[in-house]
């Protein structure tokens, strides 16, 4: 049945969009070091406006869809105000640290955290169905890896482009176009690991890309001033490998069946 052809390529379908998200990603960091080089580092948050209002201009005119649900609901803005809060005043708090407000605002992020949890149980139409955790246990236990995985992880690339330029002495052009290698590699096996999602366990493919990605980042605990380059290239394709395995299947249960 055509359902049943849908649901069996649902995989595929989330690699190539995973793919192509990688594929934009691939482009920031070989040009976000030349135009730090030819044109200083404020640069990129200039030119990133043009652009994001292009392709606003481009959704809004060219991207036809279901713009409303059949059902109207109510906007979560209690939550939205709560999570931004909670966000904010972690993040400065952190940041500020160690002066005593710093510690206050991650104190009061806490508590607002608290109280974002507890408001998104109680409504009917929350920005972030903590229900569902409740009801699909693999459900839970993908994303909960992959938040495991992703919070030690996500840090790399900025540490590594600091090493690069900072301590071995490469310009901001040769760092970015050296950590294309993770977007690269994710943006080729993205339709590859979304076919194998639809055939092959969830839980065996999470499970190898973890162990893929745990060598890449032991990889990094051996880096010094004259580490070759290779090192460096082998942790990020690791990392870009775990990464396919880990979005794409979990991706892949996350979506509900096509009626």
């Amino acid at each position: 049945s055509p359902q049943f052809s849908l649901l069996k390529k649902k995989g595929f379908a989330f690699g190539i969009n995973i793919g192509s998200v990688y594929l934009g990603l691939t482009a920031g960091p070989s040009l976000g070091g030349f135009i730090t080089d030819s044109l200083g580092w404020r640069w990129i948050f200039f030119i990133v406006v043009p652009i994001g209002a292009v392709l606003a201009i481009l959704v809004i005119t060219l991207l036809k869809g279901e713009w409303k649900s059949e059902k109207k609901e109510k906007f979560d803005w209690i939550g939205t105000i709560l999570y931004m809060s909670t966000l904010f005043m972690l993040l400065y708090g952190f940041r500020s640290i160690p002066d005593l407000y710093s510690y206050i605002l991650i104190g009061c992020s806490i508590v607002t955290l608290i109280v974002f949890v507890w408001w998104e149980w109680r409504i009917d139409y929350p920005i972030l169905q903590f229900r569902l955790f409740q009801k699909n246990r693999f459900f839970t236990f993908a994303n909960l890896a992959a938040f495991t995985y992703y919070t030690a992880s996500a840090a790399t690339t900025f540490l590594l482009s600091l090493f690069l330029q900072n301590i071995q002495g490469y310009s901001a052009s040769i760092a970015g176009l050296i950590l294309l290698a993770r977007p690269g590699i994710q943006a080729i096996l993205s339709p590859i690991g979304g076919t194998l999602s639809d055939v092959i366990d969830h839980r065996i493919i999470t499970t190898l890309g973890i162990s893929i990605g745990t060598i890449g980042l032991v990889l990094l605990i051996f880096l010094e001033v004259n580490s070759p380059l290779i090192l460096v290239i082998m942790s990020l394709l690791c990392g870009g490998k775990t990464e396919v395995r880990i979005a794409v299947p979990v991706a892949n249960i996350s979506a509900p069946p096509i009626p």
